[in-house]
């Protein structure tokens, strides 16, 4: 009897191993996250946990890392380039070293010409370590001839420690900082008036420093009422002060 097992076979397309259904992927080339399941997801959520914790405590070191090999590689080049000899136009030394390497590489490659064809690796060797010798032998920085000092122009700011309540006869205590690059400062207490907004009165503290809290007494004269004091300074430089320090004053019966 015929076996027609081999025929059957060859009707059904032969012995195929049965086609295995990808994970996440199925006809459509789209994720299919529906595959995942539950531990999928935990473990999908511990790996994005993890890359968080990975790029918080390496992203700055890699930065850091990245910028710190730009500082030494620009500081190498400045030597190289002469810029510690032109402090006063360090871009000079840039283009003189461009353009004596530029001009030698543009020489080489038409040195065949001139029956240097074997020589031109030479040339360009010498170029760099006469550039070279030149950048990295001691000698001194050029320095420059006119001041480069900038002259002070922002004044200093007040602040206070604000309300201030007292008697007439008795001390006003007002505390204040002024902050300037100037190491002095003058200071000058105005009274004024909450009622009419005139001028009661002022006090002359005099030279203070600057940058800590001081604290000026004097009497009061002042009729029992409310009252606003401003405290401005004038820095060494006489730069008034770009915000003066205000406070009320309250005169008890």
């Amino acid at each position: 009897m015929a076996d027609d097992s081999g025929a059957s076979k060859e009707a059904r397309g032969g012995d195929k191993p049965a086609e295995r259904r990808p994970l996440l992927f199925g006809q459509n080339p789209r994720i299919n996250l529906s595959r995942l399941g539950i531990g999928g997801w935990l473990v999908l959520l511990a790996l994005v946990i993890v890359a968080g914790w990975f790029w918080r405590y390496t992203l700055g070191a890699l930065y850091t890392g990245m910028a710190t090999l730009s500082y030494w590689a620009f500081w190498g080049l400045d030597r190289a380039f002469l810029v510690p000899r032109l402090s006063q136009r360090p871009w000079l030394g840039w283009v003189l070293c461009g353009i004596v390497l530029g001009g030698t590489l543009g020489f080489i490659s038409i040195a065949k010409i001139y029956g240097l064809r074997r020589a031109r690796w030479a040339i360009l060797a010498l170029v760099i370590a006469v550039i070279a010798g030149v950048a990295f032998i001691p000698a001194s920085a050029v320095r420059p001839t006119s001041s480069t000092t900038v002259r002070d122009a922002l004044g200093p700011v007040v602040r206070t420690k604000g309300a201030v309540e007292t008697s007439r006869g008795k001390l006003i205590r007002i505390r204040y900082i002024v902050r300037d690059q100037s190491a002095k400062a003058e200071v000058t207490i105005v009274i004024i008036s909450r009622k009419n907004d005139l001028r009661v009165t002022e006090h002359r503290a005099g030279k203070v420093s600057t940058g800590r809290w001081h604290v000026e007494r004097f009497e009061c004269r002042l009729q029992p009422g409310r009252y606003q004091y401003v405290v401005r300074a004038v820095d060494e430089h006489g730069n008034s002060a770009v915000h003066e320090g205000v406070g009320s004053l309250k005169v008890r019966k």
